[in-house]
C-alpha cells in the first residue's frame, strides 16, 4: 500500500476515534445525577458541554489539515473552521455537516469560549438552560451526521477527492461509522 493509502486509513482511525469520543461525552452527559447539588450538576454539564464541542472541532480540524491544506488562519479561525465544515468545496471535499446542524453549534462553540475563561462558580445554570435543553437532539444529529450518513462519505467521496478512485472502501473497516 502505498503512503496516501496508509494517510487515508490512519485519518479514518482517528476520526473514528473521535467520534467515539463524542458518543462518550453524550452517554456521560446522560448519567449526571439529578440528585446532587446544583452547583456540581452545572459544573459536570459545562465539563462535558465543552467536551462535546471540543470532540467535534477535533475531527474538523484533522479534516482541514488533511484535506483544505491547514486550518483557517483568521483570529476566529474556530468560527471559519465551523462555517467550512458545512460548506461543499468543489474537488477538495464534500460538507461534513449540514447547514443546519451548522447553525445548531454555534452556542456550542460560543459556551466552549466562555467556559475557558471563567471560574466554575461563575457559570448559571439557567443560561446553560439553553443548551441542556438542546443538546440530546444537536448532539445525536452531530453523531448521526458524522457516522451514517456522512460515514458513506467518509468511505467514498470525502477522501477520494484528495486521493483519487484507487481507494477500495470494502476493504476498510467503516463499521464504527454505521453502527
Amino acid at each position: 500500500m502505498n503512503q496516501d493509502g496508509v494517510a487515508l486509513i490512519r485519518i479514518r482511525k482517528e476520526l473514528e476515534l473521535e467520534v467515539a469520543a463524542v458518543q462518550r461525552v453524550a452517554d456521560d452527559y446522560g448519567r449526571i445525577p439529578q440528585d446532587i447539588p446544583d452547583w456540581i450538576r452545572v459544573r459536570a454539564q459545562a465539563s462535558l458541554l465543552h467536551d462535546f464541542y471540543t470532540g467535534l472541532e477535533r475531527a474538523f480540524c484533522r479534516i482541514v489539515q488533511e484535506l483544505n491544506g491547514g486550518l483557517p488562519r483568521s483570529e476566529q479561525w474556530h468560527r471559519d473552521l465551523l462555517q467550512d465544515m458545512a460548506l461543499n468545496l468543489e474537488g477538495v471535499r464534500p460538507a461534513v455537516i449540514t447547514e443546519g446542524l451548522r447553525r445548531d453549534l454555534i452556542p456550542y462553540l460560543r459556551f466552549r469560549h466562555l467556559f475557558r475563561n471563567v471560574y466554575g462558580f461563575e457559570l448559571e445554570a439557567e443560561r446553560m438552560a439553553f443548551l441542556d435543553q438542546a443538546f440530546v437532539s444537536v448532539c445525536s444529529r452531530a453523531l448521526t451526521e458524522l457516522r451514517d450518513e456522512k460515514g458513506q462519505k467518509m468511505g467514498t467521496d470525502l477522501f477520494s477527492h484528495r486521493w483519487g478512485s484507487w481507494v477500495e472502501p470494502e476493504k476498510i473497516n467503516l463499521s464504527p461509522f454505521s453502527q
